[in-house]
C-alpha cells in the first residue's frame, strides 16, 4: 500500500512540522526496517531529527538482537553510525559497543518496576518468585497415553510438537475449574491466556462459565480482526459487565486491561513463546488505573 496516501499519516507530517517534541509509543514495533510502518516513520524521524524525541516501549530489546537497528537509528538519525540501521539490520559483531554507547550516553534507560509503580501508584504485581510458586497438574492415565502415542514415533520433532501442547492444555483445561473456584469471589476479575486458539479457547471459556455463569465470560482471539472491537470488548471487561476474559496473542499492545478497585488474576496456561510478548502480556492488566493487585499465575 502507498502510505503518503493514508490520511493519518499526512495528518501527522503536517503536525510534526510544527511540534517541538515527538513521542514514539509502543516503538519496538517498528523492528523491520523493511515493512511499510517503518518506512512510513523514517519520513517521520526525518522530518523531526533537528528536534526533541522519545521513544515509549514496555519491551525495548526485541527477540531478536538484529532488529534492534531501527530504534537505534531512531534514537540518533543525524549520525552515520546508527543511521545506517534505517535500512539495514543490526549485526552485533559489526559494532558490538553501540548499544552500551547508547545507554552510557543517556539515550536508553528503563525504569525499575518499583520505581513504575511508585511513579503510576500501581499496587504490587505478584508472580512467581520460582519454580516452587508455580502451578502444578498432573495428567491422568489416558492424557499421558496419548501424550505417549504422540511423541513415540520417530520423526520430524517439529510436527509432535502443536500435537502434544494441545493435548497437555486439555489436561490443564481440564483441571481449570477447581483452580478458579479457589480464586473467584466478588471482588476479582479473571484474565487466562493461551498461544493456542483452536480447539482450545472455546472449551477455556466453557470450564470458566462453570464458575462465573454462562455469558459471563468473553473472550479476544484471532477470530476478532476489528481492533475497536478489541477494545470494545475489554472495556466491557473492565466495567465488570464479563468476570472473566480468555485472551490469546493476537491481544493488542494497547489494550487497557486494568479493572480498577478488583483484583485481577492473570493465568498463563502455557508459557509465552517469547519474553517480549510475556512482558507485554503482564503489563495488560498491571498499568495505570489499577488499583487492587495483579496476581500472575503460571
Amino acid at each position: 500500500n502507498d502510505y503518503t496516501k493514508n490520511r493519518y499519516w499526512q495528518k501527522t507530517i503536517e503536525i510534526c512540522q510544527r511540534a517541538d517534541i515527538t513521542l514514539f509509543d509502543e516503538a519496538h514495533r517498528l523492528k523491520n526496517y523493511a515493512s511499510n510502518s517503518s518506512r512510513a516513520f523514517s519520513e517521520i524521524i526525518d522530518l523531526t531529527k533537528d528536534k526533541n524525541a522519545m521513544l515509549l516501549t514496555a519491551s525495548p530489546c526485541p527477540n531478536r538482537l538484529r532488529d534492534i537497528g531501527y530504534l537505534l537509528y531512531m534514537l540518533n538519525p543525524n549520525q552515520e553510525r546508527f543511521a545506517k540501521y534505517k535500512n539495514q539490520p543490526f549485526i552485533y559483531n559489526l559494532d558490538p559497543s553501540a548499544i552500551r554507547d547508547v545507554i552510557l550516553n543517556g539515550q536508553w534507560f528503563m525504569f525499575p518496576k518499583k520505581a513504575t509503580e511508585k511513579i503510576f501508584n500501581l499496587p504490587p504485581n505478584h508472580e512467581p518468585k520460582d519454580s516452587s510458586e508455580l502451578i502444578y497438574l498432573d495428567m491422568n492415565e489416558e492424557e499421558a497415553q496419548e501424550y505417549f502415542e504422540v511423541w513415540r514415533p520417530s520423526g520430524s520433532v517439529g510436527k509432535k510438537l502443536i500435537p502434544l501442547r494441545r493435548i497437555l492444555m486439555k489436561s490443564k483445561i481440564r483441571q481449570l475449574e477447581s483452580l478458579i473456584r479457589d480464586l473467584a469471589n466478588k471482588n476479582q476479575q479473571t484474565i487466562v491466556y493461551t498461544s493456542l486458539r483452536k480447539d482450545i479457547v472455546k472449551p477455556i471459556q466453557a470450564e470458566l462459565e462453570k464458575v462465573y455463569g454462562r455469558g459471563n465470560v468473553c473472550i479476544i482471539d484471532g477470530g476478532i480482526k476489528e481492533f475497536k472491537e478489541k477494545v470494545r470488548i475489554a472495556n466491557e471487561f473492565r466495567q465488570g459487565k464479563y468476570r472473566a476474559l480468555v485472551i490469546t496473542e493476537v491481544m493488542g499492545e494497547g489494550i487497557d486491561l486494568s479493572c480498577g478497585n478488583k483484583k485481577v488474576d492473570l493465568i498463563v496456561m502455557e508459557p509465552c513463546i517469547t519474553p517480549g510478548d510475556y512482558i507485554q502480556l503482564k503489563g495488560r492488566p498491571h498499568r495505570f488505573g489499577q488499583r487492587n493487585d495483579t496476581i500472575i499465575r503460571i
